[in-house]
């Protein structure tokens, strides 16, 4: 992760300004559905996200952010099973515009992730916790409202063993 924070600061240092008329630093935040499957837990929760970038040309940009995926909870044979996951993101954004107020986007990049499964039934609490570092990835579509902007996502925080897939809505401002 410190690698990847170190490498987009040089990026940031070292890229050309976008044009003058063009806000180049933004932030954002949004509510995002995620899909956590995990053996035998397969649910859904309502999750949230903020971010920050820099957009180097109308093409890339770097993005740095925070993600929780909220928590699933299922009941197995009297047995609660939760399951969340958090994490902070970096990614690079290679962005096609279409048009004045619509671009198409993929991103790349890395997730230093958290998550924690647990199970309570009438005896007791059992919790398990695990954490790493994986790919992050994703494809998604924004439209431009002037300085502020409508993105709609879909994302995939590699998280080791647990099969988490995010549709978010956020919404960002440019600066």
């Amino acid at each position: 992760m410190k690698t990847t924070v170190l490498f987009l600061v040089a990026l940031l240092a070292v890229a050309p300004p976008v044009d003058a008329a063009e806000e180049a630093w933004f932030v954002g935040a949004g509510a995002m559905e995620s899909d956590l499957g995990f053996d035998p837990l397969d649910d859904s929760a309502t999750g949230w996200k903020v971010f920050g970038g820099y957009r180097f040309t109308r093409h890339f940009a770097a993005e740095i952010g925070y993600l929780d995926t909220g928590e699933a909870e299922e009941n197995i044979e009297g047995t609660i099973l939760t399951l969340g996951a958090e994490g902070t993101t970096t990614s690079l954004i290679a962005s096609l515009p279409i048009g004045e107020r619509f671009a198409l986007h993929a991103r790349a990049g890395f997730i230093d992730w958290e998550a924690e499964l647990t199970a309570t039934d009438g005896t007791g609490t059992f919790r398990s916790s695990a954490s790493g570092q994986d790919l992050y990835w994703g494809a998604g579509a924004t439209m431009d409202l002037g300085r502020f902007g409508l993105r709609l996502e879909y994302e995939v925080p590699d998280i080791e063993d647990i099969d988490v897939t995010a549709v978010s809505l956020s919404v960002l401002v440019r600066f």
